[in-house]
């Protein structure tokens, strides 16, 4: 009896560690992604306090509006590829977990964003090991898509972004091979991604070719929208001379080719490598409509456009982490 009391208060104690650990754990993160956030924030802000023109608060609201539903498509598709691997989730817990994890990029490095939405997903039906490997999927899929979409853009304008050019040649050469499921099995292992899961290779095998072809559609639809929200912040500080028609081929690739650089950077939130990205790109297309600061104008939109992300992100991840789904 004194053993088994013995052993009781110990596995009380090794409880009572974990959950402080396991409260420790959250703090840090939150502390990290909250750094990150007010350093965006405040840096966006400075910058922006001395430019000259009218907000159009109506446009930024689409704008904002517009880049949160971008984010359905690639939630769908992680949420999707856990399906296929053997999970059973629901699309809102797989929804609600790609968004809040979307936090995680802006803390130093980006295992963040995979430890987060992984944790938000675990469960008895659902193997964090198998989520993490979506993630990577996931992103390695939309990073791949958005390169090569660039790439093919620039391709009739390559007399005007000749380094973009291959700058996106190049992130499309690097990220589509992993999309490519044998290859990206072999890249899960060398990662360790769900080691502790004697399953995990049994589990990878649901990844097939279709399953990676609705993961490039799911992100291309993402691509555009990205396009059109960018369209609404130029719209939202007074640049429109271009409509959305004449305008989202070149803006869909401006936005994927700067996202997918910040993205290889590893600086948290792509921070200055997507802006210049942006900046430089934006060059011709405001020069073509006849702005009188070229420079000022594409500033301002890559901050602007910054910041009415950001504040998105950080609305729908406040929703959902409120509106917890029902077990």
């Amino acid at each position: 009896m004194a053993d088994d009391a013995s052993l009781s208060d110990d596995g009380e104690r090794t409880g009572s560690v974990r959950s402080w650990l396991f409260f420790a754990a959250k703090v840090l993160i939150f502390a990290a992604v909250a750094w990150g956030v007010r350093g965006t924030l405040t840096d966006g802000i400075e910058q922006l306090r001395h430019a000259e023109f009218t907000l159009r608060w109506e446009w930024l609201a689409v704008s904002a509006a517009v880049y949160m539903i971008a984010n359905l498509p690639c939630g769908w598709f992680w949420w999707y590829s856990m399906i296929a691997l053997g999970q059973r989730l629901t699309f809102y817990r797989a929804f609600r977990g790609y968004v809040i994890g979307h936090l995680g990029k802006y803390a130093p490095g980006k295992a963040l964003v995979v430890i987060m939405r992984a944790a938000f997903v675990r469960g008895e039906t659902t193997d964090g090991g198998v989520a993490a490997a979506c993630v990577f999927l996931e992103t390695l899929t939309l990073m791949a898509s958005g390169a090569a979409l660039a790439a093919i853009v620039l391709a009739f304008s390559i007399d005007e972004h000749p380094w973009f050019s291959l700058l996106a040649m190049g992130l499309a050469a690097v990220t589509f091979g992993p999309t490519w499921p044998p290859l990206f099995r072999w890249v899960v292992r060398r990662l360790g991604v769900g080691r502790r899961d004697p399953e995990i290779d049994r589990k990878l095998r649901g990844l097939t070719a279709r399953v990676v072809v609705f993961g490039w559609l799911s992100a291309l639809v993402t691509w555009v929208l990205y396009g059109v929200s960018l369209w609404a912040v130029l719209m939202g500080i007074g640049i429109d001379q271009y409509s959305l028609a004449e305008s989202i081929v070149a803006l869909t690739a401006t936005s994927a080719l700067a996202v997918v650089a910040g993205f290889a950077s590893l600086i948290p939130g792509g921070f200055g490598v997507r802006d210049v990205v942006l900046i430089k790109m934006l060059g011709p297309f405001l020069a073509a409509a006849s702005v009188s600061n070229v420079e000022a104008a594409a500033l301002s939109t890559a901050v602007l456009l910054r910041l009415v992300w950001l504040v998105a992100e950080l609305a729908a991840a406040a929703l959902l982490y409120v509106a917890r789904p029902k077990r």
